[in-house]
């Protein structure tokens, strides 16, 4: 309900705060309309989104020329743009392109479209180092996801 995303809106703007000089990329079913794509009027959840690409000075793939397709969700004759792809400027500056499968050619499992996106990373191989740190931060509610990534980290550090 409305505590949970509350919840979890503080949680990504902690985040976003802490990660300035990192490259970033939040993404994932906002359940937002932000006004600008699709037929869907600005809602609460779009207004949230569209403060955080001003005061996070975040820019959206969805919005950008190299992104192909507009419709992250279809079900029962309708269709909407409620999944986003939002990056910092060091980010962005990797991005090649964004396509939102709306034909559903790759992959049709659910009334949510599949996005794929593709940056240009750098080459490098990092020697792990016994005793070196490595911090990782990561978000979700998928109860399933946390419970396999423990199992799989568990196995990685012994």
């Amino acid at each position: 309900g409305k505590r949970r995303n509350l919840e979890i809106k503080k949680e990504i703007e902690r985040i976003l705060k802490s990660v300035e000089e990192e490259a970033l990329v939040v993404l994932g079913d906002f359940n937002a309309h932000i006004g600008l794509l699709g037929a869907q009027t600005l809602d609460r959840n779009g207004k949230m989104i569209l403060k955080w690409l001003n005061e996070y000075n975040l820019t959206m793939l969805n919005l950008d020329d190299r992104c192909e397709g507009t419709t992250t969700w279809e079900a029962r004759d309708q269709r909407s743009t409620v999944d986003f792809v939002l990056v910092n400027q060091k980010m962005y500056s990797r991005f090649i392109e964004m396509e939102i499968d709306e034909k559903r050619e790759k992959i049709d499992i659910s009334d949510h479209n599949l996005i794929t996106v593709t940056f240009k990373m750098k080459k490098q191989i990092e020697k792990i180092d016994k005793g070196k740190v490595i911090e990782k931060e990561y978000y979700t509610k998928d109860k399933l996801a946390l419970k396999i990534y423990r199992k799989k980290a568990r196995r990685f550090l012994g």
